[in-house]
């Protein structure tokens, strides 16, 4: 893999990482902080983003291998 493609898919892994994190950041700070309820489709979603990205990375990781 050239570097170019190495710092691009470390960059795509990066801002993966941060999406997921940012989404399930603010949707616990909602419910603790604004009593907001998360329903039972909404904490599926919030999961299948989470292991979403641990698939994507391990994919990744296989990859470089």
């Amino acid at each position: 893999m050239t570097p170019a493609a190495a710092l691009l898919l470390c960059g795509a892994i990066g801002y993966a990482l941060w999406s997921a994190a940012g989404t399930t950041l603010v949707a616990i700070a909602g419910a603790v902080f604004f009593r907001e309820r998360l329903g039972l489709v909404a904490l599926v979603g919030i999961a299948f983003i989470v292991v979403g990205v641990i698939l994507v990375n391990l994919g990744t990781a296989h990859i470089d291998a």
